[in-house]
């Protein structure tokens, strides 16, 4: 029963977060592009123009351009999690958002005396080292209604606590610390 207690808080606290990301796309927030942090993140569209109700195919592109190893979650997607995330948005000609809800999952929290296993464990975390890149794509349906959209992309980092944020940083393990912004594409539903 505690189990599920603590899973449901989890899945509503990411849930917030995702809902705090999104508003803050929504109405300006000020967008790192992660360059201060050594990380570059690109999203790339299959194509620019589509027909309507067509599926688009977006990669993503983390690239290390810090002196020193990212580590990367493998589990990384669009669904939030203790380990970082990336959230789309397909915006229409009047700023609103027509991806949908989002989503949560089940990775837990760690210990804090077991974060250091688990971020250099490789079957969990990918080591990026200064100039290489990780990607993944991602799909969704575009609507069938013609127009101009944008789509914006946000990485998110891991939600560890400080405590475990001063144990990687004393092992100078360097995990994202803030969300990075790619920069916004154009497409066209024609």
């Amino acid at each position: 029963m505690t189990n599920l207690i603590v899973n449901n808080l989890n899945r509503l606290s990411w849930s917030v977060a995702g809902l705090i990301s999104l508003c803050s796309v929504m109405y300006g927030a000020k967008r790192d592009s992660g360059k201060e942090n050594g990380v570059d993140f690109q999203i790339i569209a299959d194509r620019m123009v589509y027909s309507p109700g067509s599926t688009m195919k977006i990669k993503f592109i983390v690239t290390n351009i810090g002196e020193k190893p990212l580590y990367i979650p493998r589990s990384l997607s669009e669904c939030s999690n203790i380990e970082g995330s990336f959230f789309f948005w397909l915006l229409d000609q009047k700023d609103r958002n027509l991806t949908g809800k989002g989503c949560s999952s089940d990775v837990g929290p760690t210990w804090e005396t077991h974060i250091m296993e688990e971020v250099v464990d490789a079957k969990r975390w990918i080591a990026l080292k200064p100039g290489e890149i990780f990607g993944k794509t991602s799909t969704f349906e575009l609507p069938r209604k013609k127009g101009t959209y944008r789509l914006r992309a946000e990485l998110t980092p891991p939600g560890f606590s400080d405590k475990q944020r001063e144990l990687l940083a004393q092992q100078e393990i360097r995990v994202l610390r803030t969300s990075c912004w790619a920069s916004t594409v154009s497409i066209t539903v024609k």
